[in-house]
Parts: C-alpha cells; structure tokens; sequence
C-alpha cells in the first residue's frame, strides 16, 4: 500500500448519543510490505466526565478501527463490562457512580469484526465478499430449510431474545458508532482469545 493505514480507538460513551464517543488514540501505521503484522496499541482509559451516569455502569462497547485514504475498511467491536468490585455493591449499586470501585472487565472472547468495501487506488471497491446465489435447483430447499435447521433457528431466537439488553458491536457500522446496520457490511466473529480485567483509570 502506497499510504499509512490509520488506526483508532473509540470507547462508546453511549449507545443513544454518539457524539458522546471518544476516541482514546489514533496512530498512523505504514508503509505495510504484504505479509502479515501485529503492533500493540495501548491508550489511556476514557474521560468519565463524558460518559452519562447511567452508563457508567455496565455493558458497552470499546471499536478498533482501520482507515486508509481517511476510509474506514475494518472494524473490530469488543464487549466491555464494567462492574462493582464487591458483590454488595453490584447488588445495591450507589445513585452516583463510586469509579473507585469499578473494574473494566473486556470481554475478549467474542469480537466482532465488520468489513468495509473501499476504494483501495485502483477505481474499484473492494473488502467485501460477494453474496452468494441460489440457483433454482437449491433455491427451494434453502427457502424451506429441513427440521434441523429449523430447531437450530428456533434455539438461536431464544437465545436473541436472553441477549435483548446486550449492545452487539456489529451493529456499530455507521459514523462512529451509530446503531444502524449497514447491508454492504460483512460481519464474522474472529478467533476465540482470553478475556481481560482491568481499573477503570486503565485501558
């Protein structure tokens, strides 16, 4: 790539207000030979100013995003619980947030990534994969499903509906982190890797 890849971390402030983002850091990378990479990317832990009483306690959502040419290509959503240290308070927890108290648990274990198709320098987009199309003779039987597949849709609807108080990184794809879902977007889950806890004066 003739450019720098830019990088940035957003921690969502709230899911309702996203002008409430805040990107903790952004660094430039590059420029990147073919093959593949890693870097570490540390930065300081939110403002609490920001964030909204109400959220302060609880699960939302910390985005790593990819840009180049100032498009955004990838993105990765990591759960974030935050969370009383002793069980008394999580079971009686204060009208005002004690921070003190709290501890950032990320929830590595089930990211989100979310691609983008962008123009790359040479006029056509790309990032994306290109839908798959039923032909006539599997059309019927993809429509209609067997019994398996209709018993495994019914156990993941109930387990959609345990997950109804949850925010799903994926659906961050718009702005910074607007809930709205984008059609052109290809969403998968990336590789299992271990969860984290860290003080909330840490990120």
């Amino acid at each position: 790539m003739d450019l720098d890849l830019e990088w940035k971390l957003v921690y969502v402030s709230s899911a309702y207000n996203p002008s409430l983002d805040q990107t903790l850091d952004s660094i430039l990378v590059g420029p990147i030979p073919v093959g593949r990479h890693q870097f570490s990317f540390e930065a300081n832990a939110p403002d609490p100013k920001i964030i909204p009483n109400e959220d302060i306690v609880g699960v939302t959502v910390v985005l790593i995003q990819a840009l180049y040419r100032d498009k955004e290509f990838i993105r990765v959503g990591y759960y974030v619980n935050n969370e009383y240290k002793t069980e008394e308070l999580r079971l009686e927890p204060p009208a005002e947030p004690l921070l003190n108290e709290l501890e950032r648990h990320v929830i590595a274990s089930d990211p989100r990534v979310t691609r983008f198709p962008i123009d790359w320098g040479d006029g056509l987009l790309d990032g994306c994969p290109e839908p798959e199309q039923p032909t006539e003779d599997n059309e019927e039987s993809n429509l209609l499903g067997n019994e398996e597949q209709v018993e495994n849709i019914s156990q993941l609807d109930q387990e959609n509906e345990d997950q109804n108080n949850k925010l799903d990184p994926s659906n961050f794809c718009e702005g910074q982190s607007g809930v709205q879902f984008i059609e052109n977007a290809s969403c998968m889950p990336l590789h299992p890797v271990q969860s984290s806890t860290v003080p909330v004066d840490t990120f």
